[in-house]
């Protein structure tokens, strides 16, 4: 019933700062035609990438390594854009490669693994609810 979102929420998206689309998620509200055809337009071209999304606690063993790693490409990258020669740039990308393994790559990756299947299932969980 729109007038009692408006009567709750307010008018839609008024205070675009406090915008909250679950909450309007549970008033349906169809909107005008030429929203919703930018919104279906949009369907066929976004991905979920929210099982992707992985944080770690601060200071966590894992979030060390992935702010060493992160810091150490920041590093590279521009080297390797501004390398001259194909032979430098993978000079450039072995000592990369070899310095990111050594900084605990693999245990990085295993463990954003077993968190990204964590969050997977967790979608799934909630697609099942629907």
């Amino acid at each position: 019933n729109p007038s009692e979102y408006i009567a709750k929420i307010g008018g839609n998206n008024t205070y675009w700062f406090f915008e909250n689309d679950i909450i309007q998620s549970e008033f349906n509200i169809e909107p005008d035609e030429s929203l919703k055809q930018m919104q279906n337009l949009a369907l066929n071209y976004t991905v979920d990438v929210s099982p992707y999304e992985i944080v770690f606690p601060l200071n966590s063993e894992y979030a060390i390594i992935n702010d060493k790693i992160k810091t150490l490409w920041g590093e590279t990258l521009p080297r390797l854009l501004m390398a001259e020669t194909e032979n430098e740039f993978d000079i450039l990308l072995n000592d990369y490669i070899k310095k990111r393994d050594e900084l605990g790559f693999d245990i990085l990756q295993q463990e954003k693994t077993r968190l990204y299947q964590i969050n997977k299932s967790k979608l799934e969980e909630l697609k099942n609810e629907k």
